[in-house]
């Protein structure tokens, strides 16, 4: 679940519907999310880790191989699994420029 991230890190009360606990909430409202980004409130997205399959490795996992070593194919798929919005990953960038936007995408930015 998403987690929104008040401007004022020490903010305990409502906004919004939102309870806020040390300038933290949590939201699934994707209304509710787009109204904060706007506000200026950051969006911690959660990323869902993938099932394991039978030899207990989990599907899809890039964990083994560092994002930083991707190709373009693998990390262009690994943006695909992590569904990073299209205006945010350059299909048609250089590496860095994909591994940034992903990393980008990981911490919230």
């Amino acid at each position: 679940m998403p987690k929104i991230k008040s401007p004022n890190p020490s903010y305990n009360g409502v906004s919004a519907s939102l309870h806020f606990v040390n300038g933290e909430a949590k939201t699934d409202d994707k209304w509710l999310i787009g109204w904060f980004k706007n506000k200026g409130y950051k969006v911690v997205e959660e990323v869902p880790s993938p099932p394991a399959d039978k030899d207990g490795q989990k599907e899809g996992d890039n964990s083994s191989k560092e994002i930083t070593k991707m190709t373009h194919k693998e990390l262009d798929a690994y943006a695909a699994e992590l569904e990073v919005p299209e205006e945010l990953y350059p299909k048609s960038g250089k590496i860095d420029e994909k591994v940034f936007a992903i990393q980008d995408y990981l911490s919230g930015e």
